[in-house]
């Protein structure tokens, strides 16, 4: 038959352990592997090997962490597609051959349907576009926009960029008059670090780091900005008055685009709606996911044992490693913890299903926990504290 063939094609290619993660069937998989070793390639092939076997491009969820990454791997999918589309069409004449032949190649171009403007689109690349591939933060808009209301949040948010969140920082920061009572120098000297409440810029940071790792302010003020811990308490009422201006305003930073993704995943209605959009979760760099991202992924796919799905992880040691040799079903039951100079695991998606995982939202700075869902005309995730 044309499309076994057409599949065989693109699969002869790849080597065993390769080819068996591609076409794993339904069910969780874990590909454990170094750098270089061929992943983004097996995850591509594993995308087009679900399209040929029958799952609708666009109920294909396809997550990486930059923009870069997701253009290549969708341009990757599209370009095995045609390849497959040749494959399954052999040409009945030279003419034909030709014709075949001149069909959009692969291109250095970032854009994710990997179609230049004077190309024509193909059959192929129309069906690649439909994969919904892209970062996390992407991937949250296009779903906020269309059921954010279902958690109180209105589809006309604003979305701010690293510096309109460093600005607004800014404002509240004077607003509060934070620094203004900072001592200068003495002359000649240069004032202790310690001595100054931190910039926009570390503020920010310091923000997002607490939202990202759900960690207690303390402890990362302790870990990675020790300088900034005399003014704990300042930043507390700085956070909780920029959580409280974006809430006014219905406008989100980027990180607020995870935590209503995941508040988006504990509300049942909303929850239920997303995973019945996704037959198939693909994570690519899965070992980068923050605390938040794992816990979108759970609420993805609570019951992952049913439904085809699939992932990836580079190593991070700086010796070498084996190819992707090993793959596994069997999935971490936490987040994964930060990876070190020498690991070369763990990687995790599964698939959707209707079970509503347990979970909460936070809002940096609070010592005490609350667990209610974002309430109606709310442009924040529910005002949970981070865990003491």
């Amino acid at each position: 038959m044309a499309v076994p063939l057409a599949i065989e094609s693109v699969l002869s290619r790849l080597n065993p352990q390769q080819r068996e993660a591609a076409t794993h069937g339904r069910g969780p998989l874990l590909i454990i592997a170094g750098a270089g070793t061929g992943k983004t390639t097996t995850l591509a092939h594993r995308v087009a090997h679900q399209i040929a076997e029958g799952t609708a491009p666009g109920r294909i969820l396809l997550l990486t962490f930059t923009r870069r990454a997701s253009a290549e791997m969708l341009r990757r999918v599209d370009s095995i597609l045609r390849e497959m589309q040749r494959a399954a069409q052999p040409p009945s004449d030279e003419n034909d051959a030709e014709a075949s032949d001149s069909l959009p190649r692969e291109t250095d171009d970032t854009d994710p349907t990997s179609v230049t403007p004077s190309q024509p689109a193909t059959a192929s690349s129309a069906i690649g576009s439909k994969v919904w591939g892209g970062t996390f933060h992407s991937v949250a808009t296009r779903l906020l926009r269309q059921y954010g209301q279902l958690i109180g949040l209105p589809n006309d948010f604003t979305i701010l960029d690293r510096s309109d969140s460093e600005d607004l920082m800014q404002v509240l920061r004077q607003e509060l008059k934070l620094g203004q009572d900072d001592e200068p120098a003495e002359p000649g000297r240069r004032r202790k670090r310690s001595s100054r409440f931190p910039l926009k810029g570390t503020c920010v940071s310091i923000y997002s780091r607490v939202v990202n790792t759900q960690l207690p302010l303390r402890g990362i003020l302790e870990q990675a900005f020790p300088w900034c811990l005399e003014h704990e308490e300042k930043l507390k009422e700085l956070f909780n008055l920029y959580v409280d201006r974006k809430e006014e305003h219905a406008v989100l930073d980027y990180d607020d685009l995870l935590l209503f993704w995941k508040a988006l995943m504990e509300d049942e209605r909303s929850a239920a709606a997303v995973r019945r959009k996704f037959d198939c979760v693909l994570v690519d760099e899965y070992q980068d996911t923050n605390v938040i991202q794992s816990g979108i992924l759970k609420g993805l796919t609570p019951d992952g044992e049913d439904s085809p799905s699939s992932a990836t992880t580079p190593s991070r040691s700086t010796h070498s490693v084996p190819p992707p040799s090993a793959t596994s079903s069997t999935f971490p039951s936490t987040s994964p913890a930060p990876p070190s100079s020498s690991s070369n695991t763990t990687t995790a998606a599964r698939s959707p299903s209707s079970k509503r995982p347990t979970a909460s939202s936070p809002r940096p700075g609070n010592d005490t926990a609350r667990t209610s869902s974002p309430p109606a005309r709310r442009a924040t995730p529910a005002a949970c504290p981070l865990p003491g």
